[in-house]
């Protein structure tokens, strides 16, 4: 099911059968470099998360979606707005193959998803979380026009640069 559509991405909901594609793009090591504790995806985590996934969906309406070009119909990528943690604020998260880096896709996706949340489920602000060293998530962000709203020490020492976008 087609959820929203860019110029170059269809945005739909997960179904099983991107479990493989799943586990491709987090389990690797650079695309996972920045996520949580870095480690990549094992298969019972991502089978756990679709499960999650769907539940969101029951739930709330939304949660993370498979990111397919238009052109090809290949997924390139993950991503959605989500609750962590069952935090109160909706968070935009996405994950691309590394084919898939340096051509727009992030910002592209992150600024329709961003309108999808404020428009169809009247979301009034979506944060973003992102390692302080992640330079490239952190110009998408800024492009999109989340605002920096402070940092928080993460256990292990590092620091997570916190983004939010309000609704206009």
């Amino acid at each position: 099911m087609i959820v929203f559509e860019t110029v170059r991405i269809k945005v739909r909901k997960w179904r099983l059968s991107d479990f493989d594609t799943l586990l491709a793009v987090y389990g690797n090591p650079d695309v996972c470099r920045y996520i949580d504790d870095g480690s990549p995806l094992s298969p019972d985590e991502a089978r756990a998360w679709l499960s999650v996934t769907e539940n969101n969906y029951e739930k709330r309406g939304y949660g993370m979606w498979a990111l397919t070009s238009r052109d090809t119909g290949a997924t390139i990528g993950f991503g959605g707005l989500v609750h962590p943690g069952n935090q109160k604020t909706p968070e935009v998260k996405y994950a691309l193959g590394v084919n898939f880096w340096r051509q727009g896709f992030a910002t592209e996706f992150v600024s329709a998803a961003c309108s999808h949340g404020f428009d169809c489920f009247a979301l009034n602000s979506i944060i973003a979380t992102v390692a302080a060293e992640n330079g490239a998530s952190i110009h998408v962000l800024e492009k999109c026009g989340f605002s920096a709203t402070g940092n928080q020490l993460e256990s292990d020492g590092s620091i997570t640069r916190i983004f939010q976008k309000t609704a206009i």
